[in-house]
């Protein structure tokens, strides 16, 4: 079968017909060339027929159930799942995802956001902290040098301008 992704972000593909029988599926292999109109997800729903019926009023549609990740796992998830109808052969071809894998991926790329706006902060404030130095701070020291001079006297200092502005 065909599948897409990794780690927790695995997806497939698999094929059923109008009847519903499963025609391909990589996930539960046991189930393909079998009637699975009666299968029901964990929460009561006819998961095949749903999807039939879905394609048959618009011929597409997103459809979320609970299945099984592999056949020889009894543990269930949440999937969300793409279905769209191939009325020439009378086909329902569906994709999906396990959104526990959605969740996972997104929690990780939100870490990894927060962290380079960390970097970026810190970044900024380096940048405005050798800003402040050298363009306010030495001036200014310089200046309060120049003043205390005079102050005490010393008429002889030389008042060096270096910009337009105050400092």
């Amino acid at each position: 079968g065909l599948r897409y992704g990794s780690g927790d972000s695995v997806g497939y593909f698999w094929v059923n017909d109008d009847q519903p029988v499963l025609l391909a599926d990589a996930m539960r292999p046991d189930l393909v060339n079998t009637n699975v109109g009666d299968y029901r997800d964990e929460k009561g729903n006819a998961v095949f027929t749903d999807i039939v019926n879905l394609c048959r009023g618009g011929g597409e549609g997103w459809y979320t159930f609970y299945w099984r990740s592999s056949a020889e796992s009894n543990e269930t998830g949440q999937k969300l799942s793409y279905v769209k109808s191939f009325e020439p052969w009378g086909w329902t071809l569906g994709t999906g995802i396990y959104t526990k894998g959605i969740l996972a991926d997104s929690q990780r790329m939100q870490t990894e956001l927060w962290i380079a706006f960390g970097l970026v902060g810190c970044f900024s404030l380096v940048v405005f902290a050798l800003f402040t130095h050298y363009i306010l701070t030495r001036p200014l020291a310089s200046l309060v040098r120049t003043s205390e001079a005079l102050a005490l006297g010393d008429v002889k200092q030389k008042v060096t301008v270096k910009s337009n502005d105050e400092i």
